[in-house]
């Protein structure tokens, strides 16, 4: 089940991510732009080659008018589409892995007696340990966080 969560599409290799961030920061209205700065998800080095690869793959065709700006083919929306629906099925794989994972660790407690959990931090983990709790007589007693 451990190996579940180390294979993973977009969070290794990071180049899937990057590839669906490109394409989704050119789907904007105004198009993908060469610039960084604070709001950049990237560096512009990466999104140069990101967007010179995207380029070549028929993907991203530069803008009428504006030589620096770039906006999703026809090609490039179903790319887009393919990957936003694949990272969406990968993090639901990677939920429900943790939550087997979390839900094998609750069995012993429970057969030992456990019954009342508190949680510290509330978060993605925390919610993910509520769900993996369901049917083992455990009451969630409290939440402590900052």
């Amino acid at each position: 089940m451990l190996h579940r969560l180390h294979r993973s599409n977009f969070l290794r290799p990071r180049e899937r991510l990057y590839e669906l961030i490109t394409l989704y920061q050119a789907d904007a209205s105004e198009g993908l732009r060469l610039e960084s700065g604070p709001e950049a998800m990237m560096d512009q080095r990466t999104v140069a080659g990101y967007v010179a690869d995207l380029e070549d793959r028929a993907l991203l065709t530069r803008a009428e008018g504006d030589a620096g700006r770039y906006r999703l083919t026809e090609a490039g929306r179903r790319r887009l589409h393919l990957l936003i629906v694949d990272l969406e099925r990968e993090l639901t794989g990677l939920h429900d892995a943790a939550r087997e994972l979390l839900r094998r660790n609750f069995v012993p407690l429970a057969i030992a007696g456990v019954r009342r959990v508190a949680f510290y931090p509330f978060g993605e983990t925390a919610e993910a340990a509520y769900s993996a709790m369901e049917g083992l007589g455990f009451e969630l007693i409290g939440i402590v966080d900052d």
